[in-house]
């Protein structure tokens, strides 16, 4: 079946998995934040959105995908000192088993730093259509 072909895909990546887009190709994936400059300045929590626009025919895990083996949705500090919670949604059932976002996902946060120097998020996703799963993608995303 297809969801079978998707998931040994994503277990079996030498054999199976889609090369990485060039420097010359833009990712189906893109990673912000709203609002732009939650912190802006100043230490301390701040609450943001990290939002996720994914090109059609892709889609994403979600966070908990359903599936062992599947790189589910993460956002995640990239800078020392910074704490990220996330609150993440659960997504839409596909194929009967998995959970995945098409088109765009928005992750509630909240984002702890120290200082007022800028800090760095991480999202993490892996992009996949209905016959083939991309490698996860890092996705930097700059909180000023």
């Amino acid at each position: 079946s297809v969801i079978a072909e998707s998931i040994q895909q994503n277990l079996d990546p030498a054999r199976s998995l889609r090369r990485q887009p060039t420097a010359e190709e833009a990712p189906p994936v893109r990673a912000r934040l709203s609002p732009v400059a939650p912190l802006a300045g100043r230490a301390g929590d701040a609450e943001a959105t990290s939002v996720v626009e994914i090109d059609p025919p892709h889609h994403v895990n979600a966070h908990e995908p359903g599936e062992p083996g599947l790189r589910g949705l993460e956002v995640r500090s990239g800078s020392p000192g910074r704490e990220v919670e996330a609150s993440y949604p659960p997504g839409a059932l596909y194929r009967e088993r998995l959970r995945v976002h098409a088109r765009e996902v928005r992750v509630p946060i909240r984002v702890r730093r120290r200082d007022a120097s800028p800090a760095r998020l991480e999202v993490i996703v892996q992009p996949c259509t209905d016959r083939f799963c991309l490698p996860p993608l890092r996705l930097a995303v700059l909180v000023p």
